[in-house]
């Protein structure tokens, strides 16, 4: 059977405590972002700004559930709730914020807990409420909210858990869906998002406090980073630390190991943001303004733009018949390389008409997938599979056939247990055998991650039975 983890969410004023500082045990750390505490904001970061687009990332596979999730949820009703929630400006880190929540995700690791209330009498204590650690922890800015969960087992897991919100309530979420809601409040700019491995590393406490100090006119934050994978977007390992981060108008930083940066302007005008790194420079002009900005510095390619011209070439000398097959394989040829304004258009006018239409097919494919049913899977792969199978397209669509089958199967067996069938310790073993081969041998990242959660789901979610 599954077990379900409820999450915590508070609300909590930063207000003087009357012995607190003095009673507490506080647990000195390093402080700065780690790899994974990164990611977590940039997660949060890409939701804030186009919360649509990421419950569509975060409710894939959800047919199968994720680890920590509960059963019962209504996709549909999560998928709408979330898709009309308005975009709100970016959050960056502060160090003080992120030592309370560190402290927290500590004390819940401790005691393998999802609260927020910190008992005076047992280990790790540091304050018994949020507002009071974060006023120990030197925080003075207000709007102070916290999200707690001590069960999730990777940052994008503890993401969807905060954004989905699942949880008892009605549709399988929290009533109100206060961890969403505190990622989506427009009032707060800070944050830091506590993470904590324990259980061999197999599990993971996470803790966010959000605060809004007042007296800095506006925070530049996000990463420097070298997107090795292509996927453009940051990933534990690709930080380059030791680059320097600067306004025209003379503010700075460094970035911190993990490659994340924070910059406080002490005006609101329009500025220019530079990076440099390892003697080169890249910069990013931003609008005058009183809300945060959020800048992704992805070290650019010294070749990626003759590397993009030379796709685009490709492309413009093709046949109308070659058209589809071209536009399609530069596309996904020259994905994670810097454009200039003058590629990125030609690639627009060449690319943009098919690339939608492959994505939409993507899409078809995905959500049928996700059913489990063998007769809409193959109805929904059949004309893409054989309409891309001359462009580099092809191998998504061949690794969403050679996942489906280990995917179906996990399928029907984590609905059986939730349905309190027992299910044969032998044929567990055998699915979850046949999930982690093909998600070692497949190359489609999206689908190695898919089959990946489903395992996490077996080791974590659920009690064999003989």
């Amino acid at each position: 059977m599954t077990v379900r983890v409820s999450l915590c969410f508070v609300l909590s004023a930063v207000c003087s405590s009357s012995s607190m500082a003095e009673e507490s045990v506080v647990q000195e750390r390093a402080i700065e972002p780690s790899d994974e505490e990164t990611l977590t904001l940039e997660y949060i970061n890409r939701y804030r700004a186009h919360p649509a687009a990421d419950i569509q990332r975060i409710l894939r596979g959800a047919q199968a559930g994720f680890s920590g999730m509960g059963d019962g949820l209504n996709i549909e009703k999560c998928r709408a709730d979330v898709a009309a929630l308005p975009a709100v400006p970016p959050l960056v880190f502060n160090m003080k914020l992120l030592t309370a929540a560190r402290w927290h995700a500590h004390y819940l690791a401790v005691h393998e807990v999802t609260q927020h209330h910190e008992d005076k009498s047992l280990a790790g204590y540091t304050g018994a409420s949020p507002g009071e650690r974060v006023r120990l922890a030197g925080y003075a800015g207000g709007n102070v909210m916290e999200n707690a969960y001590g069960f999730s087992v990777s940052p994008w897991n503890s993401h969807q858990g905060y954004i989905i919100d699942w949880g008892p309530g009605p549709d399988g979420m929290q009533n109100p869906a206060g961890h969403r809601l505190a990622l989506s409040n427009p009032y707060v700019r800070e944050i830091g998002c506590g993470v904590i491995r324990y259980h061999e590393k197999n599990f993971m406490a996470s803790v966010h406090n959000l605060g809004n100090n007042r007296t800095v006119a506006r925070y530049v934050g996000g990463v420097v980073f070298k997107d090795a994978n292509r996927n453009e977007f940051y990933d534990c390992g690709e930080g380059l630390a030791q680059a320097d981060v600067r306004v025209d108008t003379g503010e700075r930083c460094d970035v911190w190991t993990s490659g994340a940066f924070t910059l406080a302007l002490t005006h609101n005008d329009a500025t220019t943001v530079t990076c440099s790194y390892n003697g080169q420079e890249w910069s990013q002009s931003i609008p005058a303004g009183t809300e945060n900005v959020h800048i992704a510095f992805s070290q650019p390619d010294a070749k990626a733009g003759d590397r993009v011209d030379a796709a685009i070439a490709k492309v413009e000398i093709a046949t109308e018949r070659q058209r589809r097959n071209a536009a399609i394989t530069c596309w996904l040829a020259t994905r994670g390389y810097t454009r200039s304004p003058e590629q990125e258009a030609r690639m627009d006018r060449l690319c943009g008409e098919h690339v939608a239409a492959l994505e939409e097919a993507q899409e078809k494919v995905r959500q049928a997938l996700y059913t489990g049913k063998k007769s809409t899977f193959n109805k929904a792969l059949r004309g893409p599979k054989m309409r891309y199978r001359l462009c580099a397209a092809k191998q998504w669509f061949a690794d969403a056939a050679a996942a489906f089958p280990a995917y179906a199967d996990a399928l029907k067996v984590l609905k059986a247990i939730r349905a309190q069938k027992p299910q044969p310790y032998g044929r567990i073993t055998k699915i979850r055998k046949k999930v982690h081969h093909m998600s070692t041998s497949l190359e489609t990242l999206e689908f190695q991650e898919l089959l990946v959660a489903l395992d996490l789901l077996f080791s974590h979610a659920i009690d064999y039975e003989d």
